[in-house]
């Protein structure tokens, strides 16, 4: 069996440069378990057009929206079924 070696102080500091990019209204590209991502901040309406634009993606397409909890989302979207908050 193979083992993964981190460096955490390095992947801290990748996490940290992603957050400062982030904060500053940027875009981030990260890897995922299948592929790569980007995303920004949903709370950032010109990182967002940003996105799109970079995306070459319409706006009816909406991409994946990650959120912390059933909160975050509810502050996010007017209309969150009760499905969703049950689950």
């Amino acid at each position: 069996m193979m083992t993964n070696v981190y460096n955490i102080d390095y992947m801290n500091d990748q996490i940290n440069k992603a957050v400062n990019i982030l904060n500053r209204g940027g875009i981030v590209i990260f890897p995922t378990d299948t592929a790569f991502g980007i995303g920004c901040r949903i709370d950032d309406e010109k990182a967002v057009q940003r996105l799109f634009k970079t995306r070459q993606r319409p706006e009816t397409k909406t991409p994946t929206v990650s959120v912390s909890g059933i909160e975050m989302a509810k502050k996010h979207w007017k209309d969150v079924s009760d499905e969703v908050v049950e689950k």
